[in-house]
């Protein structure tokens, strides 16, 4: 003891000096761990985000990714996947901005970026102008063929031209009949241009490999609804509103087959909740309209309809439920406007489908044809 006594009177600052220099180490190990946490941190987003994305949850992804951004700022595969990811999102802005980084880390305009504007060109429906170029690298079996195809089929979808997206999701179904996205995007063009049926055949084998594509399991719901087959549509949508309980949308389709069925109690009470949310959800007005028509209430189903009306004119059904209130109430001179203005959205209607399916596809630079669509949604006063 009176050694260390000794040696501490002949070294007073050695003490102090052994606890600084602990001190620092400890600092210094902090910092490590500090930074291999942050480093873990941006690893687990990055793998997760790559999960996300083999399962097209591009939300689900992108928010994983711009996290992963925000430690490794300079990495360039990184930014170029959240280009990517916000692109198929439809937020060009915020791909653009990440292709830039993605520029000013590796110099000049790298392959990748090059392709991944010409994505977003044809995408936004200026197809035309890069279609030379993405054909041939698809022809070559290009790595990224799979985002080619996606974004020209949405890029013919956005133009109208679903003839054209139909050619492209068969191609990409051919080289890959399982893919989530090929079935999906094919269900909704099918929805389009027909037939129905095969529609339905798309997203069933959407939700056979991933039972949790809400998305398809929600389109298969209303599609359902459409044929007149409320018992499966039901199905359903009672796993959505499990997995998405606060989704008005599913709850106002689940009365609507409660109605179908003959739940008319059950119906009017899940669209009084809805209401009660939103007073002004136009699904739930039409919806309840079409339940007081149900139970001879002609006068009240013509105040949810118009109410449902003046947010958007072109509904056709609605349009329909509300004639037929008028006449209920013998107001035979406003049923007979009404009737005048569904021969009309009839014959519009018609007319689309006809572009749609065929005219578009002959003459895809027509003007006029992009013209009359326009004069036909102006018309039906669509929102």
């Amino acid at each position: 003891m009176f050694r260390r006594a000794w040696q501490w009177l002949r070294h007073p600052l050695g003490a102090p000096r052994r606890t600084l220099t602990v001190l620092a180490l400890l600092a210094i190990i902090a910092v490590g761990v500090a930074l291999t946490g942050r480093q873990l941190w941006a690893r687990h987003h990055y793998r997760t985000a790559g999960r996300a994305l083999e399962r097209y949850r591009l939300v689900e992804a992108r928010d994983h990714l711009e996290r992963c951004a925000l430690i490794w700022s300079g990495d360039f595969q990184v930014h170029l996947l959240v280009a990517q990811t916000a692109r198929r999102l439809g937020d060009y802005e915020a791909a653009e901005q990440h292709l830039a980084r993605c520029q000013a880390i590796r110099g000049g305009i790298p392959e990748e970026v090059v392709l991944e504007q010409s994505l977003i060109r044809a995408q936004r429906g200026g197809m035309d102008s890069v279609t030379p170029y993405l054909r041939s690298l698809v022809e070559a079996h290009h790595p990224a063929t799979p985002l080619i195809l996606e974004s020209m089929a949405q890029g013919y979808m956005r133009s109208y031209r679903f003839g054209d997206a139909a050619a492209i999701l068969h191609l990409w179904r051919e080289r890959s009949p399982d893919d989530l996205q090929a079935n999906f995007l094919e269900g909704i063009v099918r929805e389009r241009v027909g037939p129905e049926q095969e529609a339905v055949d798309n997203y069933r084998r959407v939700l056979e490999v991933d039972p949790e594509h809400d998305a398809a399991r929600h389109q298969l719901a209303a599609l359902l609804i459409d044929r007149a087959q409320p018992a499966e549509a039901m199905e359903h949508l009672a796993v959505l509103s499990q997995r998405r309980p606060g989704d008005l949308h599913v709850r106002v389709r689940l009365a609507q087959c409660q109605l179908a069925l003959g739940r008319t109690a059950e119906a009017e009470a899940g669209l009084e909740r809805v209401l009660a949310v939103n007073a002004r959800f136009r699904p739930a007005l039409a919806a309840r309209g079409e339940l007081a028509l149900q139970l001879d209430q002609a006068a009240a189903a013509e105040g949810w309809l118009r109410q449902a009306l003046d947010q958007d004119a072109a509904d056709f059904r609605t349009s329909f439920l509300c004639a037929r209130s008028l006449r209920q109430q013998e107001k035979n001179a406003e049923a007979e406007a009404v009737e005048q203005r569904l021969k009309v959205m009839e014959a519009d209607i018609k007319r689309l489908q006809k572009i749609i399916k065929n005219d578009i596809n002959r003459a895809p630079d027509d003007p006029a044809l992009r013209t009359e669509i326009g004069i036909i949604l102006l018309r039906a006063g669509s929102n």
